[in-house]
């Protein structure tokens, strides 16, 4: 596998842009999703009693504004998803899964250093993707809050992995994760996150 960190003007890596395309259905903007099993998914707001500083693993759960699909073009995708890899390497960290739903975004992140800071990456990445979003398209993509867990244990990480790259799945957009085009890695193949997450 592959370390280090990309920069913001990196290609996603195993994004799936250049190897497939298929029209996502448009998914109504007041549709609820669900969590998966022990996604622990209630606080509206960062851990009060987790400082996501160092070398930890957590995931995150934005919802579009007003829960408009927003992310069912690829140029879109492309641009917030650069943003997201652009505030990860300003907090030395690294989006390690991640997945555009049509209404919402998964991701998994981690501190790649001592000094990594999440609340700092969460700052900057929405600040960046609201404002480079909303000067070509006139409206945010995020709503304010969103939803988070902090995972205590290494050995959640392929759980939270197979939960983020079969979210398509489970909603109905395609049969096997590595067919969705907006499922990828900052740091890995596609092939690799799925080996990962069903070793």
């Amino acid at each position: 596998m592959r370390e280090g960190i990309h920069s913001p003007s990196d290609p996603p890596v195993g994004s799936g842009f250049s190897r497939i395309r298929i029209r996502i259905p448009t998914i109504p903007a007041r549709n609820g999703f669900r969590f998966g099993r022990g996604m622990d998914h209630h606080h509206a707001h960062p851990l009060r009693d987790f400082d996501y500083a160092g070398f930890c693993h957590y995931s995150l759960t934005w919802c579009c504004e007003d829960r408009k699909p927003l992310f069912t073009q690829e140029d879109r995708v492309k641009l917030i998803l650069s943003q997201l890899f652009r505030a990860a390497t300003e907090s030395e960290s690294a989006i390690v899964a991640y997945c555009f739903m049509p209404d919402h975004l998964h991701q998994l992140v981690k501190g790649c250093s001592a000094s990594a800071d999440g609340k700092k990456y969460m700052k900057r990445a929405k600040q960046y993707a609201g404002y480079y979003y909303s000067r070509p398209f006139g409206e945010k993509p995020f709503q304010r809050y969103g939803y988070d867990r902090w995972h205590r244990e290494d050995t959640e990480i392929p759980g939270a992995v197979r939960y983020i790259i079969e979210n398509p799945v489970r909603a109905g957009l395609v049969e096997r994760p590595e067919l969705y085009p907006f499922t990828g890695s900052q740091l890995y193949s596609m092939k690799e996150l799925m080996e990962w997450a069903y070793r």
